[in-house]
């Protein structure tokens, strides 16, 4: 089809293929899709098997039938049989909850009436899809219950992976938006053409598919958000943008999103959408990374790719928005602990240990609040900052200056990969002081200057707030490597960590202590490290 406007002197307009968008999503035709999505998946796609039936996580909802809500029940106690994750934004609507209150009464049974239209509307699509089983977050574990909420969120991987489907309310800001929404009307355009022949057009709203990333120029998306537009999308799909969905969608096998105008499906083998036009789509970049995270034989991987990957996820995690800045480790901890293999040594606050002198060259990359901080990490980890961040480019040969002596966290409850209430890196590297000197605040580099013998250097400033109170102060360079651009000279670009020293943790005698406000890249200057003496620290 071609479509040209007269009034415009532009070439006509080339269209691709399209279907019929039914305009109820509860229609024979939109399941009946899905339920062809689901066979030709299981039938024709050896990446996405589930071989057999899943374990049932420890609690699970069974949805009862069309014509008998009252037996929607919680059922505990395990078994065999193929199940449905929900995933979901819970938003600031009072959504219903389990509670060690009402645990026994939702074995009984769970009213239709107290159900959010999200939770009611999955209910139908389980039913729709010949699944009994549906394990909703807020109401298979017990909210009330922090052990219990740290062993089953650090079941999360296991959960989501295992699902028969994923169900994923994509376009639903909280648990009133619901999944089965009721789309755009249509036209029929009836006419005579010039020759004197009836014709008849059938018309719709395009589907918008960008924030799949269809048709979408791959040189207009940065290294670090090809996977997501950063506030792109917001409204029409914010699930895309929550912490806590990011790991659900790269765990899930096979997922089926809702949104406002389409349903689209996503396995780990192609994207497909009821309007057609990403019929076995296969560039969506996050496609790689979930079949990536997907399989088996992690400790037989190369482990640079391995490292790199968890780089890239990182930073597309910390641009996604999260309720309590407490979560954003366990929000990320199922991911964490498929990601751990015999060669990354233990985790840190979202590093590996035995890759954490590439892994501490992070930089802040979004606005600071410029509110103070409640501690969920130490000041060495990405997480410390709770906002975007990006990782210092790397050349092709880094020369480094430091040597890790030793680094550990310790973790608050059950989840080995969740919370942390102290860390420590032990380190020995050349150190030079200088002078904090000026703060420069910007959306997305804030940044802050160092005077250094008599050089002016510009650093990359973590948090805007305590580095203007450092003004006029001291302040601790630690060179920390070189990235060589000239072979036969061995120079090129400085990294290097700027600290402060915690005088309220160093006493007499003892090691001192410093924190992390920032990382410095810079072009060479020979000078500035000058003096620089090799000293063993520790940062908190």
């Amino acid at each position: 089809m071609t479509a040209h406007d007269p009034q415009y002197r532009a070439h006509p307009w080339i269209g691709g293929k399209a279907r019929h968008v039914p305009l109820d999503p509860h229609s024979e035709g939109c399941f009946n899709l899905i339920n062809n999505w689901v066979k030709h998946c299981t039938e024709s796609h050896p990446r996405c098997v589930i071989t057999g039936e899943s374990d049932l996580p420890k609690r699970v909802i069974y949805v009862g039938s069309d014509d008998d809500n009252s037996t929607i029940r919680l059922h505990q106690g395990g078994g065999k049989a193929s199940y449905i994750a929900l995933s979901h934004c819970w938003g600031k609507s009072r959504h219903i909850i389990t509670e060690k209150k009402t645990l026994d009464c939702w074995c009984t049974n769970i009213p239709w009436e107290v159900l959010q239209r999200t939770f009611q509307d999955a209910i139908i699509i389980a039913r729709k899809l010949g699944v009994s089983w549906i394990w909703i977050d807020s109401l298979c574990v017990i909210q009330d219950d922090a052990t219990d909420w740290e062993i089953e969120s650090a079941k999360m991987a296991s959960i989501y992976e295992d699902a028969f489907v994923v169900v994923a309310a994509t376009a639903s800001k909280d648990g009133d938006g619901g999944c089965l929404f009721k789309r755009l009307p249509t036209v029929d355009l009836s006419g005579i053409d010039e020759h004197g022949a009836p014709f008849s057009i059938f018309a719709r709203q395009a589907c918008s598919h960008t924030i799949f990333n269809w048709n979408v120029s791959r040189t207009a998306i940065s290294k670090t958000t090809r996977y997501a537009f950063t506030g792109f999308g917001l409204d029409t799909y914010p699930l895309y943008h929550r912490a806590w969905c990011f790991q659900e969608r790269l765990l899930g096998r096979r997922i089926i999103h809702f949104t406002s105008s389409e349903i689209v499906w996503e396995c780990l083998t192609e994207l497909d959408c009821e309007c057609g036009a990403m019929d076995h789509f296969q560039g969506e970049p996050l496609l790689a990374a979930r079949q990536f995270v997907n399989e088996t034989g992690r400790s037989g991987r190369d482990p640079e790719q391995h490292y790199e990957v968890w780089r890239d996820l990182v930073a597309q995690y910390s641009q996604k928005q999260i309720t309590y800045k407490k979560d954003i480790l366990p929000a990320l901890s199922a991911l964490a602990g498929r990601w751990a293999a015999s060669f990354t040594g233990p985790y840190l606050a979202g590093l590996w240990k035995n890759n954490l002198l590439r892994g501490l060259l992070w930089k802040s990359v979004s606005q600071d609040t410029k509110t103070p901080l409640k501690y969920v990490s130490p000041s060495w980890t990405w997480t410390s900052i709770q906002r975007a961040i990006d990782w210092v480019s790397e050349g092709n040969e880094t020369i480094y200056h430091v040597t890790i002596l030793d680094a550990d966290c310790t973790v608050k409850g059950q989840n080995a990969f969740g919370e942390v209430t102290t860390g420590f890196l032990k380190l020995k590297g050349p150190i030079v002081e200088g002078t904090l000197t000026m703060v420069n605040e910007t959306i997305t580099s804030p940044s802050a200057f160092v005077k250094i013998n008599d050089h002016s250097v510009a650093f990359r400033a973590d948090l805007v707030l305590h580095c203007e109170s450092l003004i006029g102060k001291k302040v601790y360079c630690l060179r920390y490597c070189t990235d060589v651009l000239n072979s036969q000279t061995r120079k090129g670009f400085e990294r290097a960590l700027i600290l402060t020293e915690r005088k309220d943790l160093s006493s007499a005698g003892m090691m001192r202590m410093y924190q992390r406000i920032g990382v410095m890249e810079h072009y060479p200057v020979d000078e500035w490290h000058a003096g620089g003496t090799e000293t063993e620290i520790v940062v908190v």
